[in-house]
């Protein structure tokens, strides 16, 4: 075995050992688009309308104060940013891939029939500076993404002016990543620049509704808005940022999409897959990530599971105790609407082998859209270490009228709920209660079930193959620290109680070979990098039942569902 092992290794060091020298010889690989055919066929039209689709599903509205949003179907408006000229359709490296076309925000609020009232003065020097800079160059295949921020040009008294009467303004902010470097903690990525700050906080005093849209691949800061709110006013004595849209990098049709999201011709829909903290210090890893502590060698798993929401719901109270909710801005799972809904939960059903949640979702506001109901658990802590809640299912409604409502079935495997035992190399339903709950984030649901179990269960045994290989410290929750609501302790004591029956103990796995063996550790673990394909919203359907879904990167047991990221 060691043999091998040894040859292995030899075998992958030497392969990048040969891709840094053909890099060499040949610079920076581009990818192009190419296509024989002039004229798109049925299949790439339709593959188009499906990818615009796709993007306006996916689309986050983060703000929207004084209800900025939609904005009229036709119009004047101003457009600022670098994003706004070079629209990201995606990531670098694998994220990348070749398109005949990439719709800009501009040409998509041009083909909507808006009429674009930014100053000459400032969209020439911008996309001058970008042209100078990249030229058409979409960025290497590998290494450093562009830096959009760079060739952002600041505004004046003059610049900022429309060229026609307008009180609506929108701002691009873009930020790319990829293979071959790691994002970074400071202006220009995760940071908005000097430049970029002082332009949005100009725009916000010159114009009644603002609107910042975030062309991004990853998490960015978000706290400049309220700094910039608290800071200055719009001519109304308003606030200088009225809404704050993730547009994420929505591929090749982003500013048509863009466009149908803004005007309200669709409802934005799309849902958090990540925590949006209010700074990068609170992050578990922010410190150790990377090149941060000076290491880009090793990268130690300290957080353990707790990762994404799982950690900020369950150090609550310690990450910044003098004013616990100031550290998340948006929580795992939030999104806001144009019009408003209300989730009734009709039924819990639980047995062996599934949990069933049937919840009722009205439409409550003026407008048409659709909303993502989210089901959680929370497990008991009588056996190992374990987070505040866990996501377990999630669905979307078809699209609501207003006052229409819809039911959806929410499912998921009961033995989901257990968690690996390293002490036993098993997954575990600890005995113990089980709180389902239900809603529209994982910072805004309500406990509608409680699963009880009698008595620990084993629902999968497997074989150890590797030596532990864990950091020397995990971190550890407390339920002292962990995230509350006002009525939560009175939910948890009234809410219907189930008997769980346990599902049936398999038999161990007896052998390396055996489809059930897993290792305890893997034999080396990595870090996702902050430089990841870009994020994508909760991956919904609009199947009536059985819409399911769970997250990844806990000690539990390999789920059939399709999978969501923390």
């Amino acid at each position: 075995m060691s043999v091998l092992r040894a040859g292995r290794a030899r075998k992958w060091t030497a392969l990048p050992v040969a891709l840094a020298a053909g890099l060499a010889l040949v610079g920076p690989v581009t990818a192009h688009a190419s296509t024989p055919n002039a004229d798109p066929g049925p299949l790439e039209l339709a593959n188009a309308a499906l990818s615009r689709t796709a993007a306006t599903e996916g689309m986050v509205l983060l703000e929207n104060q004084g209800d900025a949003l939609p904005m009229a179907t036709s119009g004047n408006v101003a457009l600022f940013g670098v994003g706004a000229y070079k629209t990201v359709k995606g990531g670098t490296g694998s994220g990348a891939v070749n398109n005949r076309y990439t719709v800009t925000v501009r040409q998509g609020l041009d083909n909507a029939g808006y009429a674009v009232t930014t100053s000459p003065a400032y969209w020439s020097a911008m996309t001058s500076a970008y042209d100078a800079k990249y030229g058409n160059s979409g960025g290497s295949l590998f290494g450093p993404a562009i830096d959009y921020s760079s060739v952002e040009q600041q505004l004046t008294a003059d610049t900022v002016k429309p060229t026609a009467p307008t009180d609506t303004a929108i701002y691009v902010v873009s930020r790319n990543a990829g293979e071959g470097a790691d994002r970074k903690s400071g202006p220009g990525d995760y940071l908005l620049t000097d430049t970029e700050k002082n332009d949005i906080a100009l725009i916000g005093q010159t114009y009644r509704r603002v609107v910042v849209v975030l062309n991004v691949g990853g998490i960015v800061d978000t706290s400049f808005s309220k700094e910039i709110n608290a800071s200055v006013q719009d001519p109304s004595g308003g606030p200088a940022v009225d809404s704050l849209l993730l547009m994420s990098q929505p591929g090749q049709e982003a500013g048509n999409a863009l466009a149908a999201v803004l005007n309200g011709t669709v409802d934005p829909s799309g849902r958090l897959t990540d925590t949006w903290a209010s700074k990068y210090s609170y992050y578990p890893a922010s410190a150790t990530f990377g090149a941060n502590d000076g290491n880009t060698a090793t990268e130690p798993y300290n957080e353990g599971i707790y990762v994404g929401y799982r950690y900020f719901d369950s150090f609550y109270k310690t990450i910044n105790p003098t004013d616990p909710a100031s550290v998340v801005n948006y929580p795992f799972g939030y999104g806001l609407s144009y019009t408003t809904f209300k989730i009734n939960v009709q039924t819990v059903q639980a047995d062996a082998k599934t949990v069933s949640v049937r919840a009722k979702v009205t439409n409550t506001g003026t407008r048409s859209g659709k909303e993502v109901v989210q089901v959680y658990y929370s497990a008991p802590r009588t056996g190992i270490d374990k987070p505040y809640q866990e996501l377990a299912a999630y669905g979307k409604t078809d699209e609501l009228a207003p006052d229409q409502s819809q039911t959806l079935t929410l499912s998921y495997d009961t033995t989901q709920m257990a968690s690996y035992n390293p002490g036993r190399s098993a997954n575990v339903l600890d005995a113990g209660t089980y709180a389902v709950r239900v809603g529209d984030s994982s910072r805004n649901t309500h406990v509608a079930a409680r699963l009880e179990l009698r008595s620990p269960v084993v629902t999968e045994k497997m074989n150890s193959e590797l030596a532990d290989q864990s950091p020397g410290t995990e971190l550890t929750s407390s339920p002292d620290n962990f995230f509350t609501y006002p009525g939560e302790a009175k939910e948890l004591a009234t809410a219907p109680r189930q008997l769980l029956t346990p599902p049936p103990s398999p038999p161990r796995t007896t052998g390396p070979h055996t489809s059930r063996t897993l290792p305890l550790r893997p034999r080396r673990r990595t870090r996702p990098s902050t430089a990841a394909p870009s994020p994508r919203p909760l991956p919904t359907s609009t199947r009536r039942s059985r819409t399911t879904g769970t997250a990844p990167g806990r000690r539990t047991r390999p789920s059939p569902v399709k999978r969501c990221n923390p």
